[in-house]
């Protein structure tokens, strides 16, 4: 908008400065018109007065002759003085320059010297005869012919004037012409264009604020449902049932997947989204795809499965990523049909690469949602978003995800229901060999540095499965004060704490105490830049909340402190 605004000032400024110059320059000639016939009129009218003041001359010093008066010779000096002063006027001014008129009138030319003469005589009284007669009648004759000749280089004036005007109005249109194809035109265009992005734009925006407020609406019924869940079973801890035990870790695990799928979708557009492989059977895959919809007697008898030639298939993959594209496409077909839903599943070794058909005979997911999807888009129709759970993220995710493991998923509407197709890239490893981490010869030690009482819990009875002695600090200076006590194999250090953080505790640890212990960073924060700062101080690993099993596993893997374990 600025550059825009910009270039209109720069333009305006162009436009006005041409108009201005057009303008000054048609008023500045007009005035020159008027002052050049405003003095060409004068010269003309004294022209005409010399042929009154050479007969009043004349009259004057006929009267003298007769009746010598003192009132009669005043009269003669001042005519014959405005005489001269006329003559003088006209031989100086630049009419009498053009060829026709100083012909007739120049210096030294012989009316010039017959008007000079004449004024001599009609001073002193000689030769009477210049004053009557003949003379008197020749001299008045070369005079009108003198004004005659000036008229005519005034008309000429006017005519020649009278055709520099229209070329200066054709100007003045020209110019007004060019300015507005130019330079209005292109501008009004410029501008027509930016507004009509400024009102895609206005509508993209308040397409995004109602998406934004349909998308937290349904963010926090997601939410607040399991959370009512927990707090509900929980209110008395007495009266807590196995099932009711069942019941909360399913709403926190239905909690726990709602903040993963957003954190899941922040990623993806931050590019920090990364697979991560493991080697497992495909059953089992397939197994754990299905178990939370067994669980679920609504779902369970209508999932109808066909692979059975996986059974002894392993794989190289995310099979975290592909349980989740999974769980995704098979949740929509469950949802959008009342009948079976069939899932066939199958590895081609030579394309190195899973199949998986999940067909459903229902209505199908809504075009405009797949397209959606397919752009990691959200769609929310406002009559329909309220009619299924979930905040609509998960088939978004299962797309961007699918592309990153460079697979394909495909959505096919049949004549009677769905067909969804996944095709997911897998490495077969039946023969590979199996790599045994060496046993250990002692216990080991770990120091769990976090404030937080039920986080450090957490991650205490998880580190504690991995046979390890755990001890804890609270904050940075505590965990300053326990690894110059004590010898750690590995610290856990959460990076927000009071007094002094991870981040600051880490290159501590590094520096001052000269301690090269294993160092994994425990955070709930997808600040990418603390994150780095953290590795760079000195942390070997980073561990993401909600704290995992295998995220730990995989860590302390990363660090070679375990051996193999169940």
């Amino acid at each position: 908008m600025y550059d825009l605004t910009n270039h209109l000032r720069k333009r305006y400024l162009w436009a006005a400065s041409v108009l201005l110059f057009t303008i000054s320059l048609s008023v500045g000639y007009v005035i020159y018109v008027s002052n050049m016939q405003e003095n060409d009129a004068k010269i003309i009218n004294i022209a005409g007065m010399q042929r009154m003041l050479s007969q009043k001359i004349a009259l004057h010093r006929q009267l003298l002759n007769y009746d010598p008066a003192p009132f009669e010779e005043v009269q003669l000096r001042v005519a014959v003085d405005r005489l001269i002063a006329n003559h003088d006027f006209l031989l100086a001014s630049d009419m009498f320059q053009h060829p026709e008129v100083s012909s007739l009138l120049a210096h030294n030319s012989s009316l010039d010297k017959r008007i000079r003469a004449y004024a001599k005589n009609a001073v002193s009284g000689e030769d009477m005869s210049r004053f009557s007669g003949r003379p008197l009648a020749s001299l008045l004759q070369e005079l009108n012919l003198v004004v005659s000749a000036l008229e005519r280089r005034s008309a000429e004036k006017v005519e020649y004037l009278q055709r520099v005007l229209p070329l200066l109005i054709l100007i003045a249109i020209l110019t007004i012409w060019c300015e507005w194809f130019l330079i209005f035109k292109p501008l009004s265009k410029r501008v027509s264009d930016m507004l009509s992005k400024l009102r895609e734009q206005k509508r993209v925006a308040t397409h995004a604020s109602r998406v934004k407020d349909d998308f937290l609406a349904n963010v926090s019924h997601e939410l607040f449902t399991p959370i009512n869940g927990i707090l509900g079973l929980l209110k008395e801890p007495a009266k807590v049932s196995q099932k009711d035990v069942e019941v909360v870790i399913n709403c926190t695990q239905n909690l726990r997947s709602t903040v993963q799928q957003m954190l899941d979708i922040q990623q993806l557009k931050s590019g920090r989204f990364l697979l991560s492989k493991s080697t497992q059977p495909l059953s089992t895959t397939i197994k754990s795809t299905l178990a939370p919809h067994r669980l679920n007697t609504y779902f369970a008898h209508r999932i109808k499965l066909h692979c059975d030639e996986i059974d002894r298939v392993r794989i190289t993959t995310d099979h975290v990523r592909l349980i989740q594209v999974l769980n995704q496409v098979l949740t929509n077909a469950l949802i959008h049909t009342q009948g079976e839903v069939i899932i066939e599943a199958h590895y081609h070794p030579l394309d190195e690469c899973i199949c998986v058909d999940i067909r459903d005979f229902g209505d199908g997911i809504d075009v405009r949602d797949l397209e959606a999807a397919r752009r990691n888009s959200l769609h929310y129709d406002n009559h329909k978003v309220h009619d299924f759970k979930g905040v609509k993220l998960g088939l978004s995710l299962a797309f961007a995800i699918t592309r990153l493991a460079q697979g394909q998923l495909h959505f096919e509407h049949l004549k009677n229901g769905t067909l969804a197709q996944l095709v997911w890239p897998a490495v077969n490893a039946n023969s590979e060999n199996k790599v045994l981490h060496p046993g250990r010869s002692r216990e080991l030690k770990a120091l769990i540095v976090e404030d937080n009482d039920i986080n450090q819990m957490v991650l205490r009875n998880i580190i504690e499965m991995f046979d390890f002695e755990v001890d804890s600090a609270c904050d940075g200076v505590e965990a300053l004060s326990q690894v110059k006590r004590n010898h750690y194999d590995c610290i856990f250090m959460d990076i927000n704490m009071p007094n002094m953080d991870g981040i600051e505790a880490t290159k501590r640890i590094r520096t001052e105490l000269k301690c090269d212990t294993p160092i994994l960073l425990v955070t709930a924060s997808q600040d990418e830049f603390r994150i780095k700062q953290g590795v760079r101080a000195g942390a070997n690993a980073v561990i993401h909340k909600p704290i995992e099993i295998d995220h730990v596993k995989a860590a302390l893997e990363q660090v070679q402190l375990l051996g193999e374990f169940p």
